[in-house]
């Protein structure tokens, strides 16, 4: 492809790329003989496909103007995957474009594209975090085989969202609500971590947890611990997904979870401080007790309750719990059912929680609660209580997570009406439970900007894909899940048949806009703000080779900022070298074309005040019936190329120097012992600022040094 100047090393990389993955350097086209040179000095140029086996290459780049690279490439020895997606456990893959078509196109690649775990992990390693202006996000989730993908995508407003976690209580357990979930390393971790704790108690979490025996849950410590093993898994799986909150709310055994997520008790301590509630439920003795939820607000039912029914929990301004004696609650739900009014029982194994009857539990469960927990823990602000009114929360019983707190939380009734009105309108709830208990009560109580997404759902054929759904539905909400974390780790470098990402970038093509016109001139010089001018390309090709020729090569980019600096002093009306500068912002955008065929001219321009500048180069077309040969051309089409931009301004000195020194002064400098100090005392007598920015200075026997280097020395800042 020829010699791409500034950018040789990096078609130089790509070629080499090339040659480690097919173990052949490719030809270089269209040459039949090298020059001898190269080939008496052993120096083989490659004219057909050459084996390489060999695991190291080097890349030289020079360039004419310049331009210098070096690179050092080891071949990746992976040739292909080894690494499969688990059959029970899913790839999730994150997705992001700027617009709604390049997020469907990008969705459309990824169902034909084979996914493997290396490729999941760099899509999600650049696709998890925020990509500037990527309005909309999508996910996939692929099965093992690659022949299922679910996905879906959603345009995804900014702003920051606050994330809440709520813990739900009784009535979250089902039977084997945790088999799918042991397919997850960091849930399956939880459990052996919980089994080692309560095993020697005599409880088998695991079985609690997969058995399907639909009467497990009538014996209530197996719901508290296993409610409360699968709240520590989803919050372990959280904490690695990176999804940290800014509150937390429980209700009834829910705070368990909370103390938790607080870090005001272990994960021992939780599992065992569940054991001990229903340890001391068990152990107490207590009447024949029932539990039922009633579409109906604690002020509506109050003045319907029979005197022997307490309500246990406010849940909301239309959803309450009643606690009483298991007759008298059974004959309630009864008649309220009778009168259309939604009522319905809760398993809680004849204990009526939350109400008066509960309280022959108290002591025991404070007396095992202090063996589990022997210190009180201040709770951070994060935790909004459900079991203690707010007007008491500056009290001793609220500021602490303690024995009595969680005592407390088995007496009182659950407010959990009045804690949720601390969430913020725009807050995303994630529900953490065996099932999603509280979505109907959170959907119908927080206001609608609030986005509640449950992490199981006792109805769903696959509890792992839904886990999976919801953390997607989260990416979507604009939260930054670590989806990596997932799943075991990658080895880098990925094996070499690893798809590449380049598809997946999209560019937005919709709109169309107008190029600037940097040719466009003002007819009045006179009132012009830019001052311009204009060189053939052919002068400035036979500049450069000039010096090249008296062997001191000069860069465009070095001519062209001289000229710029030649301009400048025009419209300050001083001769340049008279008139000190500096140069600073500089940007290079392209090489200047070299090569182009047809006229074509660069221009300078510089706008006065600023002193910003633009240079550009122009290409006329054919005009060979033209003089543009000769004079250079003005106006016309909008056919510029940008190659640099900048700004130039009058240095103003912070003191006059002391002397302005003579070629004389400054040969006799670098012929000292110490020139590279001497060589700073003469920058600064001269007024060189910034001399200090040059580390190292080497001096040359050949040559001799004429007046005209001497005046580029003495100006020398202008190129810092």
């Amino acid at each position: 492809m020829g010699h791409a100047e500034s950018a040789a090393c990096v078609v130089g990389t790509v070629k080499a790329i090339i040659a480690l993955k097919n173990t052949k350097i490719p030809p270089n086209i269209n040459i039949s003989s090298p020059i001898p040179e190269l080939t008496s000095r052993g120096i083989k140029v490659v004219m057909k496909p050459t084996p390489y086996d060999e695991e190291l290459i080097g890349i030289n780049s020079i360039g004419f103007a310049g331009h210098f690279g070096h690179l050092l490439l080891k071949g990746n020895p992976k040739k292909s995957s080894s690494t499969l997606i688990e059959e029970n456990l899913p790839q999730i893959i994150l997705l992001s474009s700027r617009t709604e078509s390049g997020i469907i196109d990008v969705m459309k690649r990824v169902k034909k594209t084979k996914i493997t775990p290396e490729f999941a992990s760099l899509v999600n390693g650049v696709f998890s975090q925020e990509v500037q202006n990527h309005m909309y996000r999508g996910y996939a989730i692929v099965t093992s085989d690659n022949a299922h993908v679910t996905s879906k995508c959603q345009r995804t407003d900014g702003g920051h969202r606050p994330i809440w976690w709520v813990f739900s209580g009784m009535g979250s357990q089902w039977n084997g609500m945790g088999s799918q979930l042991m397919h997850i390393p960091i849930f399956r971790d939880v459990i052996n971590r919980c089994d080692s704790v309560l095993a020697p108690h005599g409880v088998d979490i695991k079985h609690i947890l997969t058995s399907k025996d639909k009467d497990i849950f009538d014996n209530i410590l197996h719901a508290f611990v296993g409610i409360t093993a699968v709240q520590l898994g989803f919050v372990e799986i959280l904490r690695a997904l990176k999804l940290e909150p800014e509150g937390i709310v429980g209700h009834s055994v829910g705070e368990l979870g909370c103390a938790y997520a607080d870090n005001c008790l272990t994960l021992e301590q939780t599992i065992l401080a569940a054991h001990a509630r229903g340890r001391a439920s068990l152990e107490s003795t207590l009447i024949k007790g029932m539990m039922a939820a009633v579409g109906l607000s604690y002020e509506d039912i109050t003045g319907q309750l029979p005197k022997s029914i307490d309500v246990a929990c406010r849940n909301s301004d239309s959803s309450c719990t009643i606690s009483g004696p298991a007759a008298d609650v059974e004959k309630f739900v009864s008649e309220l059912t009778s009168q259309k009014v939604f009522a319905r029982s809760v398993n809680v194994a004849n204990i009526a929680y939350h109400s008066r009857y509960i309280q022959p539990a108290a002591p025991i469960l404070l007396k095992y609660l202090k063996e589990v927990i022997p210190e009180n823990t201040a709770r951070s602000s994060k935790w909004i209580s459900s079991s203690i009114p707010k007007e008491d929360w500056a009290s001793d019983l609220a500021t602490y997570s303690s024995p009595e707190y969680h005592t407390n939380n088995l007496l009182s009734p659950v407010l959990f009406e009045d804690a949720i009105k601390s969430i913020p309108s725009n807050a995303v709830l994630i529900e953490i439970a065996p099932h999603g208990l509280l979505q109907a009560i959170l959907k119908r109580a927080m206001p609608g900007q609030v986005t509640n997404v449950p992490l199981t759902h006792r109805s769903s054929p696959d509890g792992v894909k839904f886990l999976l759904e919801a953390i997607g539905q989260l990416y979507l909400l604009g939260c930054e899940p670590n989806v990596s974390a997932l799943y075991p780790p990658v080895q880098f470098p990925v094996p070499r048949d690893t798809p590449s990402l380049q598809p997946l970038v999209t560019w937005d093509h919709s709109e169309t806009y107008d190029l600037p016109n940097f040719m466009k001139r003002n007819s009045n010089k006179d009132a012009t703000a830019v001052s311009e001018k204009c060189f053939p390309l052919k002068d400035i090709m036979a500049v450069l080779k000039m010096y090249r020729e008296k062997e001191v090569p000069v860069s465009w980019h070095s001519f062209i900022l001289i000229e710029v600096w030649k301009t400048f002093g025009d419209i300050e009306k001083k001769e340049f070298k008279t008139l000190p500068a500096v140069i600073d912002n500089v940007q290079i955008y392209t090489e200047l074309n070299l090569s182009v065929e047809g006229p074509s001219q660069v221009w300078i321009q510089i706008f006065r005040g600023s002193g910003g500048f633009v240079v550009f180069q122009d290409f006329l077309g054919d005009k060979s019936n033209s003089s543009s040969d000769d004079k250079p051309e003005t106006g016309g089409e909008n056919r510029g190329i940008v190659l640099m931009t900048g700004r130039i301004n009058i240095w103003e000195r912070e003191s006059k120097p002391s002397k302005v020194p003579s070629i004389n002064d400054f040969q006799q400098t670098l012929n000292e012992h110490d020139s590279y100090g001497h060589f700073l005392d003469f920058l600064d007598s001269v007024g060189g600022t910034h001399a200090k920015a040059i580390t190292d200075i080497h001096t040359c026997s050949k040559g001799k040094f004429s007046s005209n280097r001497f005046s580029i020395i003495k100006n020398i800042q202008i190129f810092y």
